[in-house]
């Protein structure tokens, strides 16, 4: 069977990641995969050096509707799997001009929980809302997502949670770059991994780091990432004083590497859907620092695996940051139990096999039937 995978961009972040991981485990369960996306970016090569082909169409917006809808009838693809809302709506909607396969959506983080003016709130929700319409099975990343969108009336013919699934083999013998970035043995290291941009509220971060580095003056800081926000964020921590001991990275290849060289991972995000940057970390047997929303509470426990602090709230990011990296038996407990419980609930294999079974579940459902709907109240993971 042939799946056509449709996705904004295939630059650095979460999507991208997701079909590098996705795509390759599917061959063993008979669905061949393609991609198709909107920008370029350092995925397309990955995954065409794992032989899933990748066409870039040099955008993503309305116009691109009839260019998907041709690509559509050229791959003659069995199923067509839209990633992440901007290819949801132009992909349901050159579905339908197609004619084409069965389609399924992944919301990798319904856009309507962001937090934006009410003309654009109520914009997204209808275009989700459309999305959800025309698919003949939406997946959701988290128990929080399905419950978003069982709550404005979103009532897909299957809805289907599947969380992101993660290898811990090279998160747990990846050796760190301390010596490489010239930082001490016994140096405290904090580092947060993520695009520079409003969502991920990068300036929390560095706020956080000037409280820290008043308590901790040997403390050392990496900001690991790129994005619109990158000069802002620089300027930020020159004014804060903080400059030189704040290491801005751009993107880098090396996660499992950089987490190996962290003590405390923080991820200060006002939105997300299910990062695998936390999972990643929590593979890595670190204990992360993350805000209080609910799709992050959902699999960092509070005390246990992590901390949680309310979003945007600085002296709390700051306060949780130097009590773990004062407590070295804390910091090495909190990071054991994050390493077993990302082992034993997010194991890659399960996303791929229940992938593959909900691919395979549309298939052989009658064109057009209304299948039964999976309510927020009896949603499992």
């Amino acid at each position: 069977m042939r799946v056509l995978h449709v996705i904004n961009t295939v630059e650095i972040g979460g999507g991208g990641e997701h079909l590098l991981r996705l795509t390759p485990g599917l061959k063993g369960f008979g669905f061949d995969s393609q991609v198709v996306a909107g920008r370029d970016g350092p995925y397309a090569g990955r995954l065409r050096a794992l032989g899933i082909p990748v066409t870039v169409l040099g955008h993503m917006n309305a116009g691109s509707v009839p260019g998907l809808a041709r690509a559509f009838l050229r791959m003659r693809s069995d199923l067509t799997h839209l990633h992440g809302s901007r290819s949801g709506l132009l992909g349901s909607l050159a579905g339908q001009l197609a004619r084409s396969a069965r389609l399924v959506y992944t919301a990798h983080a319904f856009s309507f929980k962001r937090h934006l003016p009410r003309t654009l709130h109520i914009g997204t929700v209808l275009a989700e809302r459309l999305i959800c319409r025309l698919a003949d099975a939406v997946i959701c990343l988290s128990q929080e997502d399905a419950r978003a969108a069982a709550g404005l009336g979103i009532r897909p013919r299957r809805l289907k949670v599947i969380p992101n699934g993660i290898d811990p083999a090279p998160f747990t013998t990846a050796r760190g770059l301390r010596g490489k970035l010239g930082i001490d043995p016994g140096t405290a290291v904090i580092g947060m991994i993520g695009r520079l941009v409003e969502d991920k509220d990068p300036l929390t971060f560095v706020r956080a780091v000037a409280e820290v580095s008043r308590q901790l003056s040997d403390a050392r800081f990496l900001l690991v990432g790129d994005g619109p926000l990158r000069g802002v964020v620089e300027r930020e921590a020159r004014n804060l004083g903080v400059g030189d001991r704040l290491m801005i990275t751009g993107i880098r290849n090396d996660v499992p590497e950089l987490l190996a060289t962290l003590d405390v991972v923080v991820l200060t995000s006002r939105w997300e859907g299910l990062p695998l940057i936390v999972l990643e970390a929590m593979a890595s047997g670190r204990p992360i620092v993350c805000s209080k929303i609910p799709t992050l509470a959902e699999i960092v426990q509070e005390g246990v695996t992590g901390r949680l602090v309310p979003p945007g709230d600085v002296a709390g990011f700051a306060d949780a940051i130097v009590a773990l990296c004062t407590n070295r038996t804390l910091r090495l407990s909190l990071g054991a139990a994050a390493h077993e419980y990302v082992a034993r609930t997010f194991p890659l294999r399960r996303m791929i096999e229940q992938t593959a079974d909900l691919y395979a579940e549309v298939l052989n459902a009658p064109r057009g039937s209304r299948l039964t709907q999976t309510t927020s109240s009896d949603l499992r993971a």
